[in-house]
């Protein structure tokens, strides 16, 4: 080609095909607006996870809180072994009551938003 020579233009045909493949591969891509399992991660999906990782904290939170107040309880007014286990039992119960209302709110309805 010589220095004077102009490439011939596209074909307008060819170039609307092409803008509409990279579109549907854009599309494709996103997803639709769908959740996926794998590729990015959501918001939903982050406040899951973090919902999902307080159980297992509060089933040691809960027993372990009982026990110190169990304990003090004994301290103050004796009554071993009795104020730490009632204690240590009080907090499992709590902890198993704190958990059915997350998981509750998280299964309800339009549930899962932390609108409370």
């Amino acid at each position: 080609m010589s220095p004077t020579e102009f490439p011939e233009p596209p074909d307008p045909r060819r170039l609307a095909e092409m803008r509409e493949q990279l579109e549907r591969e854009k599309a494709r891509r996103r997803g639709g607006g769908r959740p996926r399992f794998m590729g990015r991660i959501n918001g939903d999906q982050i406040r899951s996870v973090g919902t999902y990782t307080l159980i297992p904290m509060l089933l040691l939170a809960g027993p372990i809180v009982g026990y110190g107040l169990g304990y003090l309880v004994e301290w103050k007014w004796g009554g071993s072994p009795w104020g730490v286990t009632v204690g240590a039992l009080f907090g499992l119960v709590a902890a198993f009551r704190q958990i059915y209302l997350i998981l509750a709110r998280k299964t309800a309805p339009g549930g899962g938003s932390d609108d409370a």
